[in-house]
């Protein structure tokens, strides 16, 4: 856990070094934005490249907040479900550091020809496939709580529906993630893979839901029929 917890706090503050080390040598105009092709259409003062190395804070700092706090009080608190929390802030500060990794580069060398600028949408979409792969093997480990898991209106009626749910869940994540990572391997590039790295994730979530509705009903009857 202790290791997890380092890879967080440098993940986490690694935009800021970053920027801070490149900002003296950033041209005074940078790029900004990239549009669905990948070609440049916005540049900008580059104060500007602090904004996304800030922006980096409230978005990591919740997942990891959720593991130091519940606001239900965690009674059954568990090294699974803090090392789920820490994991989905490191995944969220390492999509910030790739992000803000790729507007430095371009900004660095942005003038130079036949220089080929990594493919941010593509890397983002791996990520998001690499991220379900972990989360789908520690949902199977994850205690009822009141933040983190796989919580519908369904999983968290009871104690067996909710470890039934997060075993099936899990499977369910792994499965998705490997087809994101599959697609790339498969040539999937920029706006495409990014859209079907999205569309994976959706189809995650719907099947995972209709899958403990099914969890539930399945043992609401076990138990109707224990009780007759």
């Amino acid at each position: 856990m202790k290791i997890i917890k380092i890879c967080f706090w440098v993940l986490f503050f690694l935009p800021l070094a970053m920027t801070a080390l490149a900002y003296p040598l950033l041209p005074d105009s940078i790029p900004m934005h990239i549009n669905w092709e990948g070609v440049i259409d916005r540049y900008g003062n580059k104060m500007e490249a602090w904004l996304i190395p800030l922006s980096a804070f409230p978005g990591a700092l919740i997942p990891y907040g959720a593991a130091m706090w519940d606001q239900k009080g965690m009674k059954e608190k568990t090294a699974s479900n803090e090392k789920m929390c820490l994991l989905l802030g490191c995944m969220t500060a390492l999509v910030f550091v790739i992000i803000d990794g790729v507007f430095l580069f371009m900004g660095l060398y942005h003038d130079a020809e036949h220089l080929v600028f990594p493919d941010i949408l593509t890397l983002v979409s791996l990520t998001f496939g690499v991220g379900n792969m972990i989360v789908g093997n520690l949902l199977p480990k994850c205690r009822r709580n009141g933040i983190i898991g796989c919580r519908t209106v369904f999983s968290v009626k009871d104690d067996e529906t909710w470890r039934l749910s997060q075993r099936g869940a899990g499977w369910i994540s792994m499965a998705c993630g490997g087809l994101i990572l599959l697609g790339y391997v498969c040539g999937l590039q920029g706006k495409g893979y990014l859209f079907y790295a999205i569309g994976i994730c959706a189809a995650d979530f719907v099947i995972t839901y209709l899958y403990t509705y099914y969890v539930w009903k399945k043992v609401k009857k076990k138990r109707h029929n224990t009780i007759i």
